[in-house]
């Protein structure tokens, strides 16, 4: 399996996975709002959210294009969605990053709070 990207659509990824069988989702589940077809979903991202607190669960392409995002308090929140979704699969954690990589997710979390602030209800 491919790795993801360490910032995924002003995310940080913590954890991926490969969904087994894309296949054998429902025929049709909703994620963040999203309506999605089994097939369409062959990789899922637990990432944090870099402008406040909480996770998301992105479901993603085969080359990590986020399709959708749900917002969850806790890691373990957005493991149990997905498997009641039918896309329950082997978490890998993220490698660690590099210094230069901790620093761009350091500016990164810094400007999306500093839009969050200003715009509290965008």
């Amino acid at each position: 399996m491919s790795e993801p990207p360490f910032l995924l659509d002003g995310t940080r990824v913590v954890a991926h996975a490969a969904v087994a069988d894309p296949g054998g989702a429902p025929a049709g589940f909703v994620s963040g709002g999203v309506s999605l077809e089994a097939g369409q979903v062959a990789r899922l991202a637990i990432a944090e959210n870099l402008a406040s607190d909480g996770v998301f669960l992105l479901c993603c392409t085969d080359d990590w294009a986020a399709l959708s995002a749900e917002r969850f308090a806790t890691e373990d929140e957005a493991r149990e969605a997905a498997a009641r979704a039918g896309l329950a699969t082997r978490w890998e954690p993220m490698r660690a990053l590099s210094e230069a990589e901790e620093e761009e997710v350091r500016i990164a979390r810094r400007f999306l709070r500093e839009l969050a602030d200003e715009f509290p209800d965008g």
